[in-house]
């Protein structure tokens, strides 16, 4: 496809499936260009990974996109999932699939057909894990994983096997802070912090985690998502200075029921930027009684 100054920067299609954080799945797009573009009257649109029939999303409103700035837009939600998204820009209803499918970026609300339609209203694409895609087939996702573009957004080379990479959901919206592109960003926080903690039942347990950030001061964390009682996020110690590194606890008490506890760790730093971690606390069953002593 002709590179466009709307381009879809993001897919999640796990949303409210065993695992995940998030409710909903959806779409987010963005303008990587240096000028406002009217999306007015355009759509998102989905298929199955090999499928040749297309699912509408239409974007509502008149919506004029600036250089930098998202756009979200909420689809289905499972019967899963602790946390709503941020505030969507466009309500929709496509049931996505959470490891494979095809999205479309439309100029236009009507339906594309076939498995591989082509023509001047395809705006952008992304085939994840599917038979249908730009370049070379994008990345397979998860319940925990979305597909996100690189650089914010920025990197268009029309191959979506490079141009997008897995990575915790991370939903943003016309609210989001801009990111025009071609401007040197400050260099992330970067965050440390182990995918899974694995506990017995009745035993406490904890986590160490860690951010640093190059140019500036990691001064804050916090869970953010999927909280209960009996985790805590302790002993949080801010970064000395530029460069540092902040560090925490991930604790977990010995009465916390069995089950899977699927967390979001934010830190923030001076630059008002954030990063987040994903841990998945797994609190095992108390094992079946085996004897008994008469």
């Amino acid at each position: 496809l002709a590179a466009s100054p709307v381009v879809i920067s993001q897919v999640y299609g796990g949303g409210g499936n065993s695992g995940a954080t998030f409710k909903n799945d959806f779409i987010e797009l963005f303008n990587r260009g240096d000028t406002a573009v009217d999306i007015t009257g355009w759509s998102v649109q989905y298929a199955s990974a090999a499928g040749g029939t297309w699912s509408v999303s239409k974007v509502t409103g008149n919506v004029s996109l600036q250089p930098g700035q998202y756009f979200l837009l909420q689809q289905s939600a499972g019967s899963g999932g602790s946390e709503n998204l941020p505030t969507p820009d466009t309500l929709g209803s496509l049931a996505m699939g959470g490891s494979a499918g095809k999205v479309a970026l439309v100029s236009n609300s009507t339906a594309l057909s076939g498995a591989a339609p082509a023509g001047a209203a395809l705006v952008d694409l992304l085939g994840y894990n599917a038979g249908f895609f730009e370049g070379a087939n994008g990345p397979a996702l998860s319940n925990t994983t979305a597909a996100l573009r690189a650089a914010g957004g920025c990197t268009d080379t029309d191959n979506n096997a490079s141009d997008f990479a897995t990575g915790a959901p991370t939903p943003r919206n016309s609210a989001s802070p801009l990111r025009p592109c071609g401007v040197p960003q400050a260099p992330p926080i970067v965050a440390s912090c182990p995918a899974n903690l694995s506990l017995a039942h009745g035993i406490a347990g904890a986590a160490a985690l860690s951010a640093t950030d190059a140019d500036g001061i990691v001064a804050s964390a916090a869970i953010t998502a999927g909280a209960v009682s009996g985790i805590a996020l302790t002993n949080f110690v801010a970064a000395a200075g530029a460069g540092g590194t902040a560090s925490a606890s991930l604790d977990v008490a010995a009465g916390v029921a069995a089950g899977s506890y699927p967390l979001v760790v934010t830190f923030g730093n001076d630059q008002a930027q954030q990063a987040m971690c994903t841990i998945n606390v797994t609190v095992a069953a108390p094992a079946t009684l085996t004897h008994t002593i008469p």
